[in-house]
């Protein structure tokens, strides 16, 4: 599917750059997938298995801990850390990035204590960069990735030429990227639906029912959307992939970290438990930064800042249920 072949960089060695590097590769493309933790590249050399997506095929795949070499002569360089890490990987790669580089960012979230953008840290960091950097969002697990089940995606940059470069990089028979130019709409999207999902997986825990599933689902997409447009996004952005698509497949799957987390809290576990446990979280943090944003902005979202309060001061789900039903009756 793809006319043009490219030397592509993958910052980020986890279930999720594994997996969409497996992807580049199947297309034909030259890939470097560097790793962090040098204990964790000689055992993926050995064995040939990530253990963070074990049912990847890294054949194909230069494996590297030599971040210089892996970025050396990159024209794509995508960004595969987790959000909150990633402006000290950022540090790390600019002074090894040419000047035409397209940075594809792949995290989904919020970055602490302001509640930055992913777009505004680069924009600081890098602004040579940023108006060909790319998101890449929507519902899309790892390990279907690698097993190479169907995946649509959304690709958003201020540049459509940058954006149609990594569609074609992307596109496989089983992974179909679209394009758009609303990067804060598709960041918005990705990074508010894991806060939602930790709701759902609590509600699931404690029996709530399909009822309250659906509601959450509709409120907290509305919860999405009003803060979406508050900064500026386009509101069509937050009906597709990268909103509702995404948002629905992270709160009714264990394949989730997020939804996961939220039925481990559920279930009684402390949150210190479950972040020893499951590792990073990435809504965890961003509840934090959205309560920061909405704060801020002046603009309600009952259910997040609920479950902010749930995460970060130890309120009681079940009183902060009822403190949610017993609110103002409105319109919808």
């Amino acid at each position: 599917m793809n006319n043009q072949l490219h030397h592509i960089a993958v910052i980020g060695s986890g279930a999720w750059g594994t997996a969409l590097a497996t992807v580049l590769t199947k297309n034909g493309h030259s890939v470097d997938l560097w790793f962090y933790d040098h204990e964790a590249y000689q055992q993926c050399q050995s064995t040939k298995i990530n253990p963070f997506l074990p049912n990847a095929n890294l054949s194909g795949l230069n494996l590297s801990t030599d971040l210089q070499s892996c970025l050396a002569d990159k024209k794509i360089v995508i960004l595969a850390s987790p959000c909150q890490v990633l402006p000290e990987v950022l540090a790390s790669i600019i002074p090894h990035l040419r000047p035409d580089t397209i940075l594809v960012n792949t995290a989904k979230g919020l970055i602490l204590p302001d509640g930055l953008l992913i777009s505004e840290v680069i924009e600081k960091m890098a602004p040579e960069l940023a108006p060909n950097t790319c998101y890449l969002s929507g519902p899309s697990f790892a390990t279907e990735v690698a097993d190479q089940k169907i995946t649509l995606v959304t690709i958003a940059s201020r540049n459509l030429e940058s954006a149609k470069i990594i569609q074609s990089a992307f596109s496989a028979s089983f992974f179909r990227p679209y394009i758009s130019t609303d990067i804060i709409g598709v960041q918005i999207g990705g990074a508010i639906k894991n806060v939602i999902a930790i709701g759902a997986g609590l509600s699931d825990a404690i029996d709530g029912g399909m009822n309250i599933k659906g509601a959450l689902l509709t409120r907290g997409l509305k919860e999405i959307v009003k803060l979406g447009l508050a900064l500026g996004a386009e509101r069509q952005t937050f009906y597709g992939l990268s909103g509702l698509g995404d948002l629905f497949l992270t709160m009714n799957s264990q394949l989730s970290r997020n939804y996961s987390f939220g039925i481990a809290l559920g279930q009684g576990h402390s949150v210190q438990e479950v972040l020893d446990k499951h590792g990073v979280v990435e809504g965890y943090y961003t509840a934090s930064a959205v309560w920061h944003k909405s704060e801020i902005l002046q603009v309600e979202m009952p259910i997040t800042n609920a479950l902010y309060r749930i995460l970060y001061h130890s309120k009681e789900p079940a009183v902060a249920i009822r403190e949610l039903l017993t609110r103002e009756l409105k319109i919808e």
